[in-house]
């Protein structure tokens, strides 16, 4: 009776088998007992857990300071690398640009010639475009200066390109506003005025020599070839001085060559004296200012070269501020503007800044203060606040009756303009100048600078055919979209030298916050799961 009940009591326990000098006996143990030792704190278990929440914070820590660190980091090695030398990587690509240049040409062809010449209103329509391939070429004067800058010049060579001019040819005849009368009425005119006795020599010479104040000629020699003017061959026969009988091609602006045209010496910033200076003019012709535009104020602020040529800019230089002005030369208006940031734009994955120029850029006086000096002296200053987008450029080429201005008077207040003609229709997606550029390098990946090329003619021309206009015409000529967009092999060669860098430094502190928030949340659970414990 007394085994059994021993039985009994030694079911109810846990008994543990135990060695005392080489005897075995049962040990009883309660369940409890049996858990606490199982979940009892290991003392390599705590230290593990306490280097993991000290790491986790180190961690952490470095991570929350390479946050800021390295993008400021990166930032600045793309800074450090932005002088232009020979030898770094912007090298090469700076002195023959891999991206394709297109220059669109769009003539305002006049429907109703004979109509106009008799008082008649003009009837445009637009014939184009004319795809011409550009091909720049920048030949280098000297690389670097001891200031630190680059002169060099410019070489364009022009190749018209069928296949995206197509159907249209470049056999193709237009009917046009003559530049060559226009320019030959203005000077007479001039003489008339103020050396009648020259003017006598004008009169006889161009009696029977009327080039006319519209001419049809084929889009080739408008652009390429020139053509014979009646009117100059017969002033030179007069004894008169004229540069030449021919019209050369509006293509040539500086004939240096067949089919290539240059825009003068230029000196820029090469970066040496600051990567913000980067690509800026210094000098252009072997002048630091222009000597063209009136002195309306001590600034002589349209004398002033300002800006890029708007293909080179220092990194990090464009930001999202509409606020911020983004100046660039334009040597064919010897002027510079100014374009805005509008909006973000996306390229091949790459987010893109897209600036513009505005109407305050082109406006006058009271839009934009500080233009008083682009106002030419006959006009009065509430005038040139009327003809806003409208640029002559006879300061710019003495004698030039050519006037620049935005296609189809895109952002003119004027409205004068738009009574004159038929056929005008400007609309700010086909006509606005913009860059779309990338915000690390400053690069533009895709541009497009539009302009127009009007001729200034009038019934006061003492020329025939000028003589029963209707009134004087700003008379569109033609316009010009001059555009280039990185191609995709090009877009993922910036991707891969430049954001590739770029995101995986940005990637490495999250990395880090990540890693370090792991470590600090598995230490404090495992602390809280033995405290727990611990209280019960």
């Amino acid at each position: 009776m007394k085994s059994d009940n021993a039985i009994a009591r030694m079911s109810s326990k846990t008994y543990e088998l135990q060695s005392r000098k080489g005897d075995f006996s049962l040990v009883p143990t309660s369940e409890n007992d049996k858990k606490t030792q199982k979940e009892s704190p290991n003392k390599g278990a705590i230290a593990c857990a306490s280097v993991s929440l000290i790491l986790g914070v180190m961690v952490l820590a470095v991570g929350l300071f390479s946050l800021q660190y390295l993008p400021e980091y990166f930032e600045n090695q793309v800074k450090q690398k932005a002088p232009l030398r020979p030898g770094t990587p912007t090298w090469d690509s700076w002195l023959s640009p891999p991206v394709a240049v297109y220059s669109n040409f769009t003539f305002f062809n006049v429907e109703n010639p004979e109509e106009v010449l008799a008082g008649g209103k003009p009837v445009l329509t637009e014939k184009g475009p004319y795809v011409y391939r550009e091909y720049k070429k920048r030949e280098v004067m000297e690389a670097e200066t001891p200031q630190g800058t680059i002169i060099y010049r410019e070489v364009f060579t022009y190749e018209f390109d069928e296949e995206k001019s197509h159907p249209l040819k470049d056999s193709d005849k237009v009917t046009v506003v003559n530049p060559v009368a226009a320019a030959i009425g203005g000077k007479m005119e001039g003489q008339k005025k103020g050396n009648p006795w020259i003017f006598s020599f004008f009169e006889d010479a161009l009696t029977d020599y009327d080039d006319g104040a519209f001419i049809t000629e084929t889009v080739r020699n408008l652009l390429e070839d020139g053509y014979d003017s009646a009117g100059l061959k017969a002033l030179k026969e007069t004894g008169i001085p004229v540069p030449a009988t021919r019209f050369e091609g509006l293509l040539l602006k500086r004939n240096i060559g067949k089919n290539e045209s240059y825009q003068g010496v230029i000196e820029i910033d090469n970066g040496s004296n600051g990567y913000s200076k980067l690509g800026r003019f210094v000098s252009w012709n072997g002048e630091r200012e222009l000597d063209i535009w009136p002195e309306r104020d001590e600034s002589n602020s349209c004398n002033q070269i300002n800006g890029t040529d708007g293909t080179l800019f220092g990194p990090y230089t464009v930001k999202p501020d509409p606020s911020e002005k983004l100046y660039v030369f334009i040597p064919d208006l010897c002027r510079s503007l100014f374009l805005r940031y509008e909006r973000d734009t996306v390229h091949y994955g790459i987010t893109t800044l897209r600036y513009t120029v505005p109407y305050e850029a082109v406006a006058g006086p009271s839009d934009n203060p500080g233009s008083e000096c682009f106002c030419p002296n006959q006009f009065e200053l509430e005038e040139c606040d009327i003809r806003t987008a409208i640029m002559p450029k006879d300061r710019c080429q003495p004698g030039s009756p050519v006037i620049m201005s935005t296609p189809h008077f895109y952002l003119t207040n004027w409205e004068e303009l738009f009574n004159d003609f038929d056929g005008l229709s400007p609309e700010k997606s086909l006509h606005e100048t913009y860059m779309d550029l990338d915000p690390v390098v400053s690069v533009p990946l895709s541009a497009r600078k539009r302009l127009q090329a009007n001729i200034k003619i009038r019934p006061a021309y003492p020329l025939p055919s000028f003589a029963n206009l209707a009134k004087e015409y700003v008379f569109p000529l033609m316009w010009i979209e001059q555009g280039a967009d990185f191609t995709e092999a090009v877009a993922d060669r910036l991707k891969s030298k430049v954001y590739k860098s770029k995101d995986m430094l940005s990637n490495i502190p999250w990395v880090g916050i990540g890693f370090g928030i792991a470590c600090i949340f598995g230490s404090i659970v495992y602390f809280l799961r033995m405290y727990s414990i611990r209280e019960s």
